[in-house]
C-alpha cells in the first residue's frame, strides 16, 4: 500500500524520498498488469517522486512471492552528475527547475531487472560522467535484487499472511512509541522564526521561514509559514521539508 516499514538509520531525512517515491510509484503502476519481478523504476523529481533535489536518484521495484506483489523496496543515492546547467547536482546560478538536471517521475528503465538500452542510452547522453553514473544505478538495482532475495526467504519461512500480519505489529508500535513521546512532552503551543540569507545570486535577500509546534496530549500538529518562493535554489519541495522533520523527530 505504500507504507513505509523501516528505513536506513543514518540518512533519515532521506525517509520522505522513500516515503513519497514509493507512494507514487504504486499509485502508477501497482495495477499495471505488466508489472514482474526485478522491474526497476528510476525516480528524481521533488515535486512528483519524493527526491531532495534531482541529483538523488533512486530505483523503486516491487517485491514478489510467486505471482503476489507482496511489497516494494528503496534504495538512492547522490550521483556524480544528473545533467542540468551545473556539474554535480547543485546549481546555485539556475533559475528554474528545468536548468537543474534531468527530471525522472517513476520510469521503468529496466523490465525485469534487464537495463534497457535505450535508457541506458538516453541517460548517458544527457549527464557529464556516463558509466560511474550508469554503474550507479546498476548498483541500485542490485540492492534491490538483494531486498527480493531476502523478502523471498522471509516468505519462505514464515508465509506471507505472517509478514502481513508482524508489519501491521511493527507499525502499531511504532505509533504507540512515537505517541509516548509526544505525551511526554508539554502541552502548549510554540513558534520560531528563522531566515535563509543566501539565494545562490548574490541578491542580499532575507526570506523568512517561521515553524509552529503544536502539542496536545500525545498529538503534534506542525506547521511551516513564510515568505514566496523565488528563482533560486532555496525553495522547499515537499520532499525535503517531510524529510526535515522526520529527521529532527
Amino acid at each position: 500500500d505504500g507504507e513505509q516499514l523501516a528505513f536506513s538509520g543514518w540518512v533519515t531525512m532521506h525517509a520522505s524520498s522513500s516515503l513519497l517515491g514509493v507512494r507514487e510509484t504504486v499509485a502508477l503502476y501497482r495495477d499495471d498488469p505488466s508489472l514482474a519481478r526485478g522491474d526497476s523504476f528510476v525516480v528524481n523529481d521533488p515535486y512528483t517522486s519524493g527526491a531532495l533535489h534531482q541529483a538523488d536518484v533512486g530505483v523503486i521495484m516491487p517485491i514478489f512471492f510467486g505471482d503476489e506483489l507482496i511489497g516494494w523496496s528503496f534504495s538512492n543515492e547522490h550521483l556524480l552528475d544528473m545533467g542540468g546547467c551545473a556539474i554535480g547536482g547543485f546549481a546555485p546560478d539556475a533559475h528554474d527547475v528545468y536548468s537543474e538536471a534531468l527530471r525522472f517521475p517513476p520510469t521503468r528503465v529496466a523490465p525485469h531487472g534487464v537495463f534497457d538500452a535505450q535508457w541506458e542510452r538516453f541517460i548517458a547522453n544527457n549527464v557529464r560522467l556516463p558509466e560511474p553514473v550508469l554503474n550507479d544505478i546498476r548498483g541500485m538495482i542490485a540492492a534491490g535484487n538483494t531486498a527480493q532475495a531476502k523478502m523471498d526467504e522471509l516468505a519462505r519461512r514464515y508465509g506471507v499472511e505472517e509478514i502481513g500480519r508482524l508489519s501491521d505489529r511493527s507499525k502499531d508500535l511504532s505509533e504507540l512509541a512515537l505517541r509516548d513521546k509526544i505525551a511526554a512532552l508539554p502541552d502548549g503551543h510554540y513558534e520560531s522564526t528563522e531566515w535563509i540569507e543566501f539565494d545562490g545570486h548574490g541578491v542580499d535577500h532575507m526570506l523568512r521561514i517561521t515553524g509552529t509546534l503544536g502539542i496536545d496530549g500525545e498529538r503534534m500538529r506542525i506547521g511551516f509559514s513564510g515568505d514566496p518562493q523565488i528563482d533560486a535554489l532555496v525553495n522547499g519541495a515537499k520532499p525535503g521539508l517531510m524529510g526535515c522533520v522526520m529527521a529532527a523527530i
